[in-house]
């Protein structure tokens, strides 16, 4: 008994197994445009996704309660809606990539989802070609047979102005390479019917989801039928026609009746930007850019190329120009830059960019401008763009990365001659004992000056009026916030001009700072009560509610700690080394 039951288990274990499995139809991609997840369509026996992860962009909507059971399919309750951009594009990935033949279909209901009850007008692109204009009141959809030159597929909507783009469904179907043959381009479908009959097939009676409506072509023709069934060779037949439909058609009423339909347009140019496509969503990816127009290709429809960007359309379509400036990017540089070889001018100033510079920048042969401002950058950089740079064959800005050594021979450029006759030793030793001295007396100096100004009730503690800067201000000196110049335990420090044309260095409070009111309150008196030569100078401060900021004079030659860093090119002498402890001491 107990073998018995184990059995039942087993045999429900594997019936669930299969279930799951064929929830994934292969060669199959069905979305549900805005469902909120993925189901099984058990009519359609498809297993349909919701639509997150082929979008970036757009909003899910349900269709209007009023019309949410016109149409019976479970695709017709839902949409996405794209009321930003002028261009927003779904990305399919099919397992069987590129040089396949697919069918590509995409279903529209507006069912009145925003209560205008204006139905909207937009184009459909696919991958960077012109499919159709959508226009549609009703339950409608549209098909395309494609050869995509890419691994993957772009289906775009496209507003023209006419109201916003929607779409409800989209679906993807592996077709056997043998039918419905293009070298190019792609086949447009203008309908599908089954004529003679009254019924309507999809899957799982095609094995290609292909729709065979019934049929509404033939009334001024007769219907005949096959009663018995047709059995089909599926070896021999790769359209795969579902005998279903083939036990119907039409015939005319006499032989000199015309049986034909007119012709449609003809095909369209096609016109793909290679591999700079991969490479812009790659960079994309890897550095998480958002921005509305970067949908579709890069470079083509020319009104609809992404921002930041310039094309050259002398032969095949290339990314001449790419300004990434001050767009939060981090990380190292990512090599997929260099597959942009047609590309002149290259901008990633003012953002987080790490690690050393790549060699591939030297190699990119049309490169003409490269600024890599404002970044965290180290290591050395390469010779080949110190080279171009010194022969005026490359406009080179490195400025702002203060770990990047820029000398020929970084490994020895720090190296100080040992110089003869000198007792190094000892003067070393007296040197780093007096500064543990000094150290320790500044520190007891600034933590009794520190404790009286915190025992101090803060809403009493007033800052001088005279010092005072708005967060308007701060924004204007900041060139709002432009360059970064430096961060620390406080903030990040921005580099700032006063109306009089002088430096100045200001230090915004993050947020996410471990530093608080307190400290910035005390920063500020502790500087306004000492002054010395030697100590940089408070100019003045910002306080309006979470805006907080000190604003210092400039030091345009760095501070100590960046003249005795190792990648510096600029050595310190002995002398001048002995010097800054004297002045410290003072």
């Amino acid at each position: 008994m107990k073998i018995l039951k184990m059995l039942h288990v087993l045999i429900g274990c594997l019936t669930l197994g299969v279930i799951a499995g064929g929830q994934q139809n292969p060669g199959f991609i069905s979305i549900d445009c805005g469902a909120p997840n993925d189901y099984p369509d058990d009519e359609l026996d498809i297993y349909y996704k919701a639509d997150a992860e082929f979008v970036d962009s757009g909003t899910n909507m349900q269709v209007s309660t009023q019309f949410i059971y016109q149409y019976k399919l479970q695709q017709s309750k839902n949409l996405r809606m794209f009321p930003n951009g002028t261009r927003n594009c779904y990305t399919l990935r099919p397992d069987e990539g590129k040089g396949n033949t697919y069918l590509v279909r995409a279903s529209f209901w507006y069912g009145n989802y925003d209560g205008k009850n204006q139905t909207p007008a937009f184009d459909l692109h696919i991958d960077v070609n012109y499919w159709i204009t959508v226009n549609s009141s009703s339950w409608t959809y549209e098909e395309i047979i494609y050869t995509p030159p890419r691994d993957y597929i772009q289906v775009c909507l496209v507003n023209t102005g006419s109201g916003v783009p929607f779409i409800s469904a989209l679906e993807l179907r592996l077709l056997d390479n043998s039918t419905y043959q293009i070298n190019s381009g792609a086949l447009v479908n203008d309908w599908r019917s089954n004529l003679g009959s009254t019924d309507t097939y999809r899957h799982p009676k095609d094995v290609y989801d292909r729709i065979w409506h019934n049929d509404t072509y033939s009334e001024d023709l007769s219907s005949v039928s096959n009663t018995t069934a047709i059995v089909t060779s599926t070896s021999n037949d790769a359209y795969k026609v579902p005998p279903e439909v083939l036990m119907t058609a039409t015939q005319t009423q006499n032989v000199t009746d015309p049986l034909f339909w007119e012709p449609v347009n003809s095909a369209t140019a096609c016109s793909l930007c290679g591999g700079l496509v991969n490479a812009m969503y790659d960079i994309k990816k890897t550095y998480g850019v958002i921005r509305e127009s970067w949908q579709g290709d890069p470079c083509v429809p020319t009104q609809y190329s992404w921002s930041g960007l310039n094309c050259s359309y002398d032969g095949s379509p290339r990314i001449v120009s790419l300004n990434l400036s001050s767009s939060g990017l981090k990380g190292p540089i990512a090599t997929s830059i260099s597959n942009l070889t047609a590309i002149v001018y290259l901008d990633l100033s003012n953002n987080s960019l790490t690690g050393s510079i790549p060699d591939f920048l030297a190699q990119m042969p049309s490169l003409e401008v490269l600024n890599l401002g404002g970044n965290d950058l180290n290591g050395s950089v390469p010779k080949t763009l110190l080279k171009k740079k010194a022969d005026g064959s490359l406009q080179l800005s490195l400025d702002g990365n203060p770990n990047l050594c820029r000398s020929d021979n970084c490994s020895t450029s720090n190296v100080q001659p040992k110089k003869k006759g000198i007792p190094i030793a000892p003067i070393i030793a007296s040197v780093a004992a007096a500064l543990v001295l000094i150290l320790l007396g500044a520190l007891a100096v600034l933590w009794i000056i520190r404790r009286r100004l915190i025992q101090r009730p803060i809403g009493t503690s007033r800052l001088s009026k005279d010092r005072h800067f708005t967060s308007t201000e701060v924004t204007r000196i900041t060139d709002n916030f432009r360059t970064v110049i430096g961060e620390g335990g406080f903030g990040k420090v921005y580099l700032g001009r006063l109306g009089d044309g002088t430096q100045v260095a200001v230090k915004m409070l993050s947020r996410s700072s471990k530093q608080g009111y307190k400290e910035f309150h005390t920063e500020a008196q502790l500087l306004m009560l000492i002054h010395h030569r030697n100590l940089v100078s408070l100019i003045g401060y910002c306080e309006e509610f979470e805006n907080l900021a000190l604003i210092y004079e400039f030091m345009s030659n760095g501070n100590v700690r960046q003249h005795l860093s190792a990648p510096n090119p600029n050595v310190l002498s002995w002398s001048q080394r002995l010097q800054i402890a004297i002045d410290a001491a003072q």
